[in-house]
């Protein structure tokens, strides 16, 4: 379930929220007719640090990015997400997938992931879309006839993967701080290199 672009399907923008906030536990169904809330059985009143969101991932289609086909009933959607999640400081970064279906050249061989016109267009897209700079937009190929790791496939992943560890950890450390007298300069520090 993602976003969607008719208001009735995909992610509610409250259980989202209640995500982030870690009011939600890890086997949580999501169902777009029934939004989680406080009087559900499983929400969580008084969630731990270690139960909350610490970096968001976003996934999205190249082929959509690459061929700027995103509805304006999905960019408004997006643009409300990104709105409420503004509020919390919480870093963000987009796996831009499927760039292997997008253009041939990097189908033929990925180490031309980073020299694709096609590829830098979908994460300009992605960057505008999502309001982030460049370096937080990762081009991965999808596994999908593969029946064993591609180190070279692999490397594009362990970059991404190693990027939400970042900001994760950064975004931890950070909090902690926060409960601190000077939490103005923790939070500026915060925005000006994380977010």
């Amino acid at each position: 379930m993602g976003v969607e672009d008719n208001d009735q399907g995909g992610l509610n923008l409250n259980d989202v929220l209640y995500l982030v906030k870690g009011h939600i536990p890890p086997d949580y169904k999501f169902n777009p007719a029934t939004p989680i809330d406080e009087r559900s059985p499983e929400f969580r009143p008084e969630p731990k640090d270690n139960e909350k969101i610490h970096c968001v991932v976003f996934v999205l289609d190249a082929t959509v990015a690459g061929n700027d086909n995103i509805s304006d009933a999905r960019r408004r959607k997006i643009k409300e997400l990104l709105t409420a999640l503004k509020a919390f400081n919480i870093p963000r970064i987009v796996l831009l997938t499927k760039i292997d279906v997008l253009c041939e050249f990097v189908d033929a061989d990925i180490e031309n992931t980073y020299k694709s016109e096609k590829v830098k267009e979908a994460v300009n897209v992605a960057k505008e879309l999502y309001k982030l700079p460049e370096n937080c937009v990762f081009p991965v190929r999808n596994y999908e006839r593969e029946v064993e790791a591609d180190y070279k496939k692999e490397i594009l992943h362990l970059l991404a993967l190693k990027q939400m560890f970042n900001f994760g950890a950064i975004f931890q450390t950070v909090c902690r701080f926060i409960k601190t007298p000077d939490v103005g300069t923790v939070k500026a520090r915060l925005q000006d290199n994380v977010v």
